[in-house]
């Protein structure tokens, strides 16, 4: 994790006034304490974005998504969950896990997002800067740093959670996969664009819909190793097409491309799903 940076005075005053399974090998492993300072960790921000191709207004939300991961200098982790009643089955991109999700957070309108689970529903995507700005200068209570060993459709991820102060609340663990650069359809206003490149789709929780509880009680300073192990399903022999042919033809199901995934972690409060530190990595090392 990067230590605290403020952002500039002059860009905060800008912005207000602008408009699955897990293996059974799966190991706890206490390691040593660290020193870490409370408060010299920045957060990152989770946003789950509720969209669907079909939905003719989502591309606005990915726009307004990516400024905010560029403003923050990739300190919010945007996840576009298809849901509801703009999502389509046949590509792919609906997942039991993500259909959980939307019913949690229950989207009248789409694109819809919230942040750390601890905002209203929005979708109002001029609003969304906003959103981010009420949450970014919290200071979490845990660091969270995850890392992916990517092997022949295997990968052994590894998180580590240091305490920042001592924790007195339940708490799990997500494992979500990302992919990015997938070319499909997407309605975009009055038009279906049919090679729309779809970022941050989520595809499946890695360690189950609800993540897994941090049984060990943390104190500050104190650190607790996690292992998990996934294994994905590649993108098939493609018989002379091209990746783009193949994915436009609707070859999408449980079959990801390793080199566009990304494996975000987040821990969150038990009882009441608020999300208080999250960290992202490739899946497989850069």
């Amino acid at each position: 994790m990067k230590k605290n940076i403020l952002f500039p005075i002059f860009a905060l005053c800008l912005t207000l006034g602008a408009c699955d399974e897990v293996d059974e090998n799966d190991r706890q492993i206490p390691v040593e304490d660290g020193e870490i300072e409370f408060g010299s960790i920045r957060k990152v921000v989770l946003m789950e974005e509720f969209t669907g191709q079909a939905c003719m207004n989502c591309p606005q939300g990915a726009a307004a998504s990516q400024s905010i991961v560029e403003f923050s200098e990739h300190h919010m982790i945007p996840v576009n969950i298809h849901y509801g009643m703009y999502a389509i089955p046949t590509f792919g991109f609906v997942t039991e896990s993500g259909t959980a999700y939307g019913e949690l957070a229950a989207p009248d309108f789409f694109p819809a997002c919230r942040m750390d689970r601890n905002t209203d529903v929005n979708s109002n995507t001029e609003t969304w800067m906003s959103m981010y700005m009420g949450l970014a200068f919290q200071n979490p209570p845990i660091d969270i740093e995850v890392s992916s060993d990517y092997n022949n459709g295997e990968a052994r991820i590894t998180t580590t959670l240091t305490a920042l102060e001592n924790i007195d609340q339940p708490l799990s663990l997500q494992l979500w996969l990302l992919e990015s650069g997938i070319r499909a359809m997407q309605l975009d206003g009055s038009t279906y664009i049919m090679d729309y490149e779809h970022n941050h789709v989520f595809r499946a929780a890695i360690n189950g819909t609800w993540g897994q509880p941090v049984e060990e009680t943390l104190g500050q300073n104190e650190a607790l190793t996690i292992e998990n192990t996934y294994t994905l399903a590649e993108l098939p022999d493609l018989q002379g097409k091209t990746e783009k042919e193949s994915r436009t033809e609707g070859e999408y199901g449980e079959v990801w491309v390793p080199d566009s995934c990304n494996v975000v972690a987040f821990v969150y409060n038990t009882e009441t799903r608020a999300i208080l530190q999250a960290a992202e990595t490739t899946l497989k090392a850069e």
